[in-house]
């Protein structure tokens, strides 16, 4: 299920090859724990290349943060690049040149373990 859609924050800051990306693309989700900006900060990253794109905004990352916490597997995949000009360059605002789409698939528990009851017994 998609959980999030929006563009990628700080790609001015990244500044990506943007011609070695492709809609579709797998991105990876990292979480900066040493960020002195955000300690939830969520870093974005093209698999094929490694590039660092950017960030998930820090309003939204709330959600994206808790559901690696919780350990959901998130899936990350680039939606949309902005049209190039002749020299590889975004023919928009960088804040809005790539989108990332972020479904989620909810960790599921070990079939062979039983939950344990609130008085802490089994």
């Amino acid at each position: 299920m998609e959980i999030y859609r929006d563009y990628i924050a700080g790609v001015q800051f990244a500044r990506p090859d943007f011609t070695k990306l492709s809609i579709d693309d797998p991105l990876a989700l990292v979480w900066e724990q040493d960020n002195k900006y955000d300690a939830r900060a969520i870093r974005i990253d093209h698999t094929a290349t490694g590039q660092k794109l950017g960030y998930i905004k820090k309003i939204d990352n709330l959600l994206i943060h808790n559901s690696l916490a919780d350990g959901n597997l998130l899936e990350a995949n680039l939606t949309f690049i902005a049209p190039l000009d002749s020299d590889g360059t975004p023919m928009t605002p960088p804040y809005e040149s790539l989108v990332v789409a972020i479904k989620a698939t909810p960790k599921e528990s070990a079939p062979d373990t039983e939950p344990i009851s609130s008085d802490g017994n089994e």
